[in-house]
């Protein structure tokens, strides 16, 4: 996981994308957040890059982190 907004680039508070794993500020992003979401939260990138009828495309190894893209 990373450590800074991909947005502004600095550390802070952030809210995680449960696809990607990027890190987000809540006020970086367009619109802004209020909370952290409860849900499995997904960054802009990964909603607009979703196919219908494919659910995940990450293999297991990729999310334990033993095999990295």
């Amino acid at each position: 996981m990373e450590d800074h907004c991909r947005v502004c680039y600095r550390l802070g508070d952030m809210v995680v994308c449960e696809m990607c794993n990027g890190t987000y500020h809540l006020a970086c992003l367009s619109p802004p957040l209020d909370d952290v979401p409860e849900y499995d939260w997904q960054c802009y990138i990964c909603q607009e890059h979703q196919i219908e009828g494919v659910i995940d495309c990450v293999d297991d190894q990729e999310k334990t982190g033993t095999k990295i893209r």
